[in-house]
């Protein structure tokens, strides 16, 4: 075998393997199926539908329908196992079953359990394609997790159109809880093929929407129905009464049609009928528990309940052990094993005792005594209720519709997740240096201390069940309250890293957003406790001030620090979130630069996070000159990624962009974009955030074409990788549609500009920059394009975003759009006093606030003034305080004489022109400079940032009457 041929084949094996951790290896369905009683569902097989079904006969699923109990479930698993052994082509079954919890009623993960299935299926051309398939995605969503449900719901349809045959079985379908119709069409195409088979299950089909028709209704199978009922029943008595047919056989038979006789030609109240027959022994008394047997499932289940409490009522003790195991069961978000619900069980608020002392010994024996005739023990020691109607009994019986059950949870993964071992600083500690520390700063001897199953539920969705409960009793708010501010909460924080690796700040950020609306609903007193305003910021101050003062590794201390200025950067939601991750990462870098080397890999992480922070507060100049030389330090130091030294690379040209130099931004940018393609392709994430910047340049210098180019080039990519909801094709989409509106080209401007505006109303709210962003970009465009109702209409819809109060150039182009859309309005007056005040506000002792967007309020509002044949000399001082002498003079605290006025002018139009040489050229020749070359500085973070110095000339409207 040759070299190259051993490359190609490690390369392919490592491929498969990045893949299949992408998409996991657990569809987690064991379980799911319903035994199938030997004899019984074979006269399917029998009827016509079944040969036409199978031969793709039917040009849509073939949908079964039925009442709950009816022997829905029991069929298709019959069904299921019939063509796993007769029938060479996969068989991909799933079942959204109520009692799996909400996380397995979704249908993401009904379609990520398809992908689990059939990709072992891969095979020659299938293998190929389906692997490109999902890289296009792996390339920008962290875990298939990320993927949006339409995004998700296309990719496995794509992926099905590459094997040749298959069956599809789904069971359940109105007990899924999202989009039900738009699966069924799902389902529909996917049949279409004749050599895919595609069944299906539901009470209802009115609930999958107007095109599913059932081709099977099991209340018409009625003599079909009742031989496997009968089937079931002689079965179900003789394993519960161990009955032999040959010793009593007028017993059985007695008995058996006796209990069909009280079914109502139900499966499941048959199953729950026999179930009651436990511990009697007698013809008898059997005859008397169904003659005194309820007509509907709940007084079946109260009579069962009232069995087992018989049995227990020498033992308190397991009674409240059965309750609060289906207490447990009956709100978890996913199902719960035997390990989690013996450590739940266990776990105490005294948070110093060994909560192992209460293990119960033999738990599976203890929940099949306990609660045996209510929940099914799946082969991977997962339980949930046997049926729907089982949990939603107790929860009515029991819990008050889930409150109680969601309290008794809540408490017990607070309690899990702030055990001693998780409250120790040195847990967190540890973790910290493992996901943030390069790899020779690790310790050779970290200990694997893994987390227990319950407390991986507990920290994966405690805060799903704490947000469930209205009023909150002030124990749990206390106990909450410590765990947000102890460095349990650092534990909690960095485990979640490990749990789902790929997520980011994800659950970090859905956690701190659910609390803070539940939080927002209560109380002051308890909105004190939990303190949502110094989430995250608390902890991890704590833990610095804890490792500073008993550490003896001065670098550990820092680590808080960090991990905190990364939240606050990604998480932040105002002008002070991003204030603060500044000011934390600066300590950070001041404190480790004291103690590590300049070309510490460490200490290089450090910089390059605190040099991001540059860039909202303008500190262009400031950050090209320290980036060039961590550049050059990433370079020289081993192990240091290609990806870090790319994405300095792109804060540089980003830099030069800010600052106006054009020219070697191109350089950087091309360079940079060869690098990535080189290593990664065309359709990697970062090569088009390069692509994104290099539009960014393009518009700068007025070189529109080839910026609609490349913005379109993105969008294409980034709309086959990740799909057309997701938020950088989004950002893509608001980019494009600036270009065109600036080109005049108003039709497409809207459709992308809408779009943009749309998603990120979606993903974000208009008191985030980057979504503000977006509504200012539309607004330009209707003002452009004429219609200046809907224009003024938007920005009343988001004056009110916080960012207008920390942003004055955000603020300067909301009023700039609004007084230009009011001129053409004919609100002449009111707009230029308006224009006049926003200038003014930025001159004399206020010069510093001087920004890009007043540079193009100054012309435009000239250009007006003019037009309506003021004086000339009012307009032309719009361009004051703009340039000076470049050899001071005696006199350059004078009033500025009209003639340099007009040459501030004629230079700043040169430069809103992309004539920036020519404005130079002039300046110079007439001995003068910008006062403050910061004037020109771009918007860089957030974005795309409205850029106006190319925008349609105004029109002034007839003046409206005052009344």
């Amino acid at each position: 075998m040759n070299a190259t041929f051993v490359g190609e084949t490690q390369a392919s094996v490592a491929d498969e393997l990045l893949l299949t951790t992408w998409i996991g290896t657990d569809p987690r369905t064991d379980g799911m199926r319903k035994p199938v009683v030997s004899g019984t569902c074979q006269w399917l097989c029998r009827k016509p539908l079944w040969g036409l079904w199978l031969n793709g006969g039917l040009p849509a699923p073939f949908l079964i329908t039925g009442a709950s109990g009816s022997g829905k479930s029991s069929l298709v698993s019959f069904v299921v196992q019939e063509l796993a052994t007769s029938s060479p082509q996969p068989v991909l079954y799933y079942s959204f079953s109520e009692t799996w919890g909400p996380a397995y009623c979704s249908l993401e993960q009904c379609l990520i359990s398809i992908l689990v299935q059939i990709r072992p299926h891969d095979c020659g051309t299938a293998r190929s394609a389906v692997r490109d398939l999902l890289g296009k995605k792996k390339a920008h969503y962290p875990d298939i997790h990320h993927c949006p449900y339409p995004e998700l719901l296309g990719l496995v349809e794509q992926v099905l159109k590459h094997y040749p045959a298959y069956c599809l079985i789904i069971d359940g379908l109105d007990s899924c809880v999202t989009d039900r119709p738009s699966f069924y069409q799902f389902l529909t195409n996917v049949s279409a093929r004749n050599t895919v088979a595609v069944m299906a299950t539901c009470r209802n089909a009115e609930s999958l929407g107007s095109c599913a028709k059932p081709t099977l209704d099991l209340e018409t199978c009625v003599e079909e129905r009742r031989q496997d009922l009968e089937i079931f029943v002689r079965h179900a008595v003789r394993r519960q009464m161990d009955v032999e047919p040959e010793q009593h056989p007028t017993w059985l038979q007695t008995i058996v049609h006796n209990t069909l006789a009280h079914s109502q030609d139900s499966f499941l109240h048959a199953k729950l009928l026999v179930d009651l027959f436990h511990d009697r022994s007698t013809l008898r008394e059997i005859l008397e528990v169904i003659s005194r047997a309820g007509r509907c499932y709940n007084a079946y289940y109260e009579q069962i309940l009232q069995s087992s409490d018989a049995k227990l009522r020498d033992s308190l003790s397991r009674i409240e052990r059965r309750q609060n195991i289906l207490r447990l069961l009956a709100v978890a978000q996913e199902p719960l094993t035997l390990k989690q619900i013996n450590e739940f069980l266990a776990a105490k608020d005294d948070v110093l005792m060994s909560n192992e002392d209460d293990f119960v010994l033999n738990i599976a024996k203890e929940v099949e005594e306990l609660c045996g005739s209510f929940v099914t023990i799946a082969s991977s020691h997962r339980v949930t209720f046997f049926h729907a109607t089982a949990k939603d009994f107790f929860v009515k019986r029991f819990w008050a519709a889930g409150d109680e059950a969601n309290l008794y949870l809540a408490r017990k993964c607070l309690y899990v997740l702030s055990q001693p071992s998780y409250r120790h600083p040195d847990t967190a500690a540890k973790l910290l240096r493992q996901h943030l520390m390069p790899r020779e700063l690790k310790s050779a001897n970290l200990d694997d201390d893994s987390p227990s199953p319950a407390y991986r539920y507990a920290a994966l969705y405690f805060y799903r069940h704490v947000t469930t409960l209205s009023s909150p009793p002030s124990d749990l708010v206390s106990r909450l309250g410590r765990f947000l501010q102890g460095t349990e909460f650092v534990t909690w924080s960095e485990f979640t890293f490990e749990f789902k690796p790929q997520n980011g700040f994800g659950t970090q950020i859905d956690a701190q957003s659910s609390l803070s609306k539940w939080s927002a609903t209560l109380p002051p007193a308890d909105q004190r406790d939990i303190q949502m305003d110094q989430y995250f910021v608390t902890a991890h101050i704590l833990l610095s001030s804890i490792l500073g003062d008993d550490s003896n590794n001065g670098v550990l201390q820092y680590l808080p620090r960090m991990r905190l200025g990364d939240f606050l950067n990604a998480a932040g939601q105002s002008m002070k979130d991003l204030e603060d991750a500044y000011k934390q990462k600066q300590i950070v870098f001041n404190g480790l630069s004291a103690l590590l080397p300049e070309k510490d890999p460490f200490l290089l992480q450090a910089k390059a996070s605190l040099l991001q922070e540059y860039f909202w507060q303008k500190r262009y100049s400031e950050a090209l000159h320290k980036l060039r030389r961590l550049y050059e330090l990433q370079k020289e130091v081993d192990g240091i990624s290609p990806d870090a030294r790319f994405v300095t690379a792109w804060m540089i040209a980003a830099a030069l962009i800010a600052l106006g130099q054009y020219a070697e931004a191109e350089t950087i940018i091309s360079e940079t974009l060869e690098q990535v393609r080189e290593l990664y392709t065309e359709k990697y994430r970062f090569f088009n955030t390069l692509l994104l910047l290099d539009g960014t340049r393009l518009e700068r210098v007025n070189d529109l074409v080839k910026a609609a180019a490349t913005y379109s080039a993105a969008l294409e990519t980034m709309t086959e990788i990740s799909g057309p909801d997701n938020t950088f094709v989004y950002i893509l989409r608001t980019a494009l549609g600036a270009v065109q509106r600036k080109r005049g080209d108003y039709v497409l401007a809207e459709e992308n500009l809408l779009k943009g505006w749309g998603g990120r109303q979606i993903t974000s709210n208009i008191s985030v920059n980057a979504c503000l962003d977006a509504a200012l970009q539309l607004a330009a465009l209707y003002r452009d394009k004429g219609d200046t109702a809907e224009c003024l209409k938007l920005l009343d819809s988001v004056h009110r975003s916080t960012v207008f109060e920390d942003d004055f150039e955000r603020n300067c182009q909301l009023v700039h759009i609004r007084n230009l859309a009011r001129f053409e309005e004919g609100e002449y007056a009111t707009a230029k006093h308006s224009l006049i005040e926003l200038v003014n506000s930025a001159t004399g002792k206020d010069r510093e606030r001087n920004n890009r967007e007043l540079l193009w309020v100054r012309i435009d509002l000239a250009d007006v003034m003019r037009q309506h044949g003021d004086e000339a000399g009012e307009a032309l001082m719009l361009f004051s305080e703009l340039v000076i002498p470049i050899t001071p003079t005696e006199i350059q605290d004078e009033p500025e004489m009209p003639a340099q006025l007009e040459i501030a002018e004629r230079a700043l139009r040169l430069v809103r022109n992309a004539q920036f040489a020519e404005s130079e050229d002039l300046l110079q020749r007439e001995g003068l400079r910008w006062l403050r070359p910061a004037d020109f500085y771009f918007l860089i973070q957030g974005g795309p940032a409205l850029d106006t110095s190319v925008i349609a000339p105004v029109k002034i409207g007839e003046a409206k009457q005052i009344a």
